[in-house]
């Protein structure tokens, strides 16, 4: 049974052990993949709208 992720308190000591040392699979949520491309669309907006951004 695929380990799902959602959101971040569904990455736990449980969850990390059944996909380290289980090898269960990862499955990341709607919800997740969602804000995943928000957030992607966000860092190249401020990539575009300034010139010299400092990024570490």
């Amino acid at each position: 049974m695929p380990v799902s992720l959602s959101k971040r308190d569904d990455i736990n000591l449980d969850t990390v052990f059944r996909v380290a040392w289980k090898k269960d699979t990862v499955e990341i949520g709607e919800k997740a993949l969602q804000r995943i491309a928000e957030c992607r669309a966000s860092f190249l907006k401020l990539i575009e709208s300034d010139p010299r951004p400092v990024i570490y």
